[in-house]
């Protein structure tokens, strides 16, 4: 190997980071420290938990069209962001996902079992009537990540 002290991955995490759109390049800088994250989205799957079709989907959407190239390096640095999910130590996790972002994502993608293979514990499908949405095992032990 190349016994680089670590430089490699810091180096690494610059670039991910460079492929990024530039708006969001000082929050990904914010999350990759997060201790914990709540994040609401009612219309699309947060971005940290897309599966690669759907975050080339949602880049290959894009108005004006994105190059093939800047959609590739977008969906590249996307996923990336993803080793926030088993990085130690873990960070508390909770995402509300509108239920029709939901159905429409696990049409296409089956996001559902995605998000469960990533660890992601809770998924609360709203703003219908969230009480009766919340798995009777989901509570503040238990949301977020999976031990």
């Amino acid at each position: 190997m190349l016994q680089a002290g670590g430089v490699l991955d810091v180096l690494q995490d610059e670039v991910d980071r460079a492929k990024l759109p530039r708006f969001f390049r000082n929050f990904a800088l914010i999350e990759a420290e997060v201790v914990s994250r709540l994040e609401y989205e009612p219309l699309l799957i947060p971005g940290l938990v897309q599966t690669e079709g759907y975050a080339r989907a949602v880049f290959a959407g894009h108005c004006p069209p994105l190059d093939e190239d800047i959609v590739d390096q977008h969906t590249e640095a996307r996923l990336s962001r993803q080793k926030l999910l088993a990085r130690v130590p873990l960070a508390e996790l909770s995402f509300v996902i509108a239920e029709e972002a939901l159905q429409v994502e696990s049409r296409e993608h089956q996001h559902l079992g995605y998000l469960e293979s990533q660890g992601v514990g809770c998924v609360v499908s709203g703003p219908a009537d969230v009480s009766a949405s919340v798995p009777s095992s989901c509570d503040r032990a238990s949301c977020g990540r999976r031990p």
